[in-house]
């Protein structure tokens, strides 16, 4: 893996950030995002 798959993600303020098994979910004041 590259060195960049081992940098932490920076979740600004007002966003969470929630991981579900294999689903990723973002949600913030201009919406939501699941990936």
């Amino acid at each position: 893996m590259s060195r960049i798959g081992k940098k932490p993600v920076e979740v600004p303020a007002g966003v969470t950030a929630s991981v579900d098994g294999q689903t990723v979910t973002a949600k913030g004041p201009k919406g939501e995002l699941k990936f």
